[in-house]
């Protein structure tokens, strides 16, 4: 593997394999830097004469081994699970983690630089814009957060903070189900489309209704989840939030339950009833039969612990 630093010694790349040999020409000046290079990479088995990509077990180079070899790693940040989720935006995802990484020139720090620039927030002209007040803060956004929050069945005011909005997301909404993807789409998408919204009215005069970026939202949410094909559990707040969004709830069957029914006596009913509990939710359901196993009537309640 030789990347741009280690190519740059070389002659003759036409030249790196001829004859079942490997020729390999460095400028004297290179020489030591290039021999370090190569040492570390490759290894020359004489009795075949291949090259042994070192990085890995197998000695074979992979897109992923090599990436891994020339990159500097860094410990993985919390927030990072906001945006690089399965399932993710794109586009969405590299607005938010500039967002996170403080990297969007919003017209506070614009003005620290130009101090003759209007900092005024442009989607409400009453605030200096920053980036808690435009993504949180702002009237206009927070109007659509809090919309998105209630499809969710939370209602409160956005957090103060993006830190804060995110560590709930984290905290409240884990792993791969429907409904968790589905508020982290949301977070990045809400995100995404403000950024939008506040470039083009900023450098092309045009506006929308905080109500057309909302159905935006809705509709990236329900497109993503749909293409997806995740599962959910059967509870009444995933089928609200599968509602609310209009993406088709999948319902996953951990295992199949086979049992023996016994009738009743001529002329009886029997009454059998299931139930179960889960953590802070629960559900009971039954069927009614007579003594020939026809079906008379059926129920089934879902409720909340909490």
């Amino acid at each position: 593997m030789f990347n741009s630093s280690t190519l740059a010694g070389i002659k003759h790349l036409g030249e790196l394999w001829r004859n079942e040999i490997w020729h390999i020409i460095l400028d004297n000046d290179s020489l030591k830097v290039e021999k370090e290079i190569l040492s570390r990479s490759l290894f020359i088995k004489a009795d075949k004469n291949r090259a042994i990509w070192m990085p890995t077990v197998d000695g074979r180079l992979t897109i992923k081994s090599a990436w891994e070899a020339i990159r500097q790693s860094s410990p993985i940040v919390p927030w990072a699970k906001a945006y690089w989720f399965k399932g993710h935006i794109p586009k969405h995802a590299i607005v938010v983690w500039k967002v996170f990484q403080n990297k969007l020139l919003t017209k506070d720090k614009m003005q620290n630089i130009f101090p003759s620039i209007i900092s005024r927030c442009i989607l409400c002209s009453a605030h200096q814009e920053s980036i808690n007040h435009l993504f949180l803060n702002c009237g206009y956004t927070s109007w659509i957060w809090r919309s998105i929050l209630r499809r969710f069945n939370t209602r409160r005011r956005p957090f103060r903070s993006l830190q804060e909005e995110e560590n709930w997301v984290r905290l409240n909404w884990t792993g791969m189900r429907q409904a968790a993807t589905a508020m982290k789409l949301a977070l990045s998408s809400t995100i995404y489309r403000i950024w939008k919204e506040r470039n083009e009215r900023q450098f092309q005069n045009v506006k929308c209704h905080k109500s057309v970026i909302l159905k935006a939202i809705l509709q990236d949410v329900k497109e993503r989840i749909n293409w997806l094909q995740l599962h959910d559990r059967d509870n009444p707040l995933s089928v609200s939030i599968a509602s609310h969004f209009g993406y088709m709830l999948n319902i996953k069957i951990n295992r199949e339950r086979f049992c023996s029914w016994t009738p009743p006596l001529d002329g009886e009913y029997k009454l059998n009833t299931y139930a179960s509990l889960e953590s802070n939710e629960g559900g009971l359901g039954g069927v009614i039969r007579n003594d020939r196993g026809m079906l008379i009537s059926l129920f089934s309640v879902n409720c909340s612990m909490e």
